[in-house]
């Protein structure tokens, strides 16, 4: 899997993954943003039907850094704007990030 659709490059299958196996998300499932138009690789993971969970949130294949600039982006969740400035980075590799909101 992680050949075809990569670790941090390509789908992010492995870093997202890795990040599942971790965290141990249960039935909340996180938000997963590509930064490409990949069609993602939710649907290899999860059982889509799982609610997500807007307190984690993660990143793929976005090159540099994650700065104000990117913090401003306009990610809606549900139609209702989220405030990426109220995230904290958790976990970074590469161009793949899981950020979690703060408390």
């Amino acid at each position: 899997m992680i050949r075809v659709h990569g670790f941090c490059d390509k789908d992010g299958y492995g870093f997202t993954k890795y990040i599942i196996k971790k965290y141990n998300f249960g039935d909340n499932i996180p938000l997963i943003i590509h930064n490409d138009n990949s069609p993602g690789i939710k649907s290899l993971l999860f059982d889509v039907k799982k609610k997500t969970n807007p307190n984690f949130l993660i990143l793929l294949n976005f090159e540099g850094t994650i700065d104000d600039k990117f913090l401003e982006k306009k990610i809606f969740l549900n139609n209702e704007k989220m405030d990426l400035k109220l995230y904290s980075l958790q976990e970074k590799y590469g161009n793949c990030y899981l950020y979690k909101k703060n408390d």
